[in-house]
């Protein structure tokens, strides 16, 4: 994982050597109480090992599993445009190449290498016509409730609307956090090609992993799926403003 880029080296040196106050917002420091997994120690690894100072790369290579990667510690970084979590991702994808990476994320990429989903073998969702898709994601398809309760929603509405997911179809991120960027990138064509076949202008998208990934990352690749994507709480917004529905008000407080 060694860096060709000045800005980069002098960016971790930074995160290496500040006061570390982020860690409290860590949830894997506040779980642990490790100083080992805390940001700037982490980063301090990463300076170690990109220098030749780490003897225990094996080691080295588990605390880069041990982030939650959940990007808390971004949102109380004092620098401007930098994420650890960039280089924690640099240092797995060395781990991946090397055959290093902990038994459970090898079993999970097994699983996927085998079935293309994180989940195992599972039927093709396809329902619906039209031009907007929405894609039920491998945490909604595992609950099923979720796809079912927006289909009633999208059956309610009167959109034509075309529901896909299921089978060997996932946005790849399971793949992207064990360090497997080119099992990752041929998810990523995969989806694109997926989308394309369907002659999809827009896709409803119920997970935020999958937002993440099928639009910041997927840009990262060079990968452009060419749609709008909205969550599903953004597309049923616009139902709500086109009143393509009543619903019935209640007081409360719902999460």
């Amino acid at each position: 994982m060694k860096m060709r880029d000045k800005t980069n080296l002098e960016q971790v040196a930074n995160c290496a050597m500040c006061a570390n106050m982020c860690k409290y917002a860590c949830p894997t420091y506040v779980a642990s109480g490790s100083e080992t997994v805390t940001p700037q120690k982490i980063a301090r690894l990463i300076l170690y090992h990109e220098k030749g100072l780490l003897e225990d790369e094996r080691g080295f290579f588990d605390v880069m599993f041990q982030s939650a990667l959940c990007g808390a510690c971004r949102r109380h970084c004092i620098y401007d445009d930098y994420d650890l979590r960039r280089f924690i991702l640099k240092g797995r994808a060395g781990a991946f190449r090397s055959g290093t990476i902990p038994d459970v994320v090898r079993q999970r990429v097994e699983v996927f290498e085998r079935y293309g989903n994180p989940h195992g073998e599972r039927p093709l969702t396809e329902r619906g016509t039209g031009d907007v898709g929405h894609f039920v994601s491998c945490s909604a398809y595992k609950d099923q409730a979720p796809a079912e309760a927006m289909w009633k929603v999208i059956s309610v509405s009167g959109r034509q609307v075309r529901q896909f997911g299921g089978g060997d179809l996932c946005c790849g991120a399971p793949l992207y956090y064990a360090g497997d960027m080119e099992g990752f990138e041929k998810a990523a064509t995969r989806m694109q090609s997926e989308i394309r076949k369907r002659n999809l202008r827009a896709v409803v998208n119920d997970c935020p992993n999958c937002m993440r990934m099928m639009t910041e990352i997927y840009a990262d690749l060079g990968i452009d799926l060419g749609i709008e994507m909205l969550h599903t709480t953004q597309f049923l917004g616009r139902l709500l403003e086109e009143s393509a529905f009543s619903i019935e008000k209640r007081g409360g407080t719902a999460t």
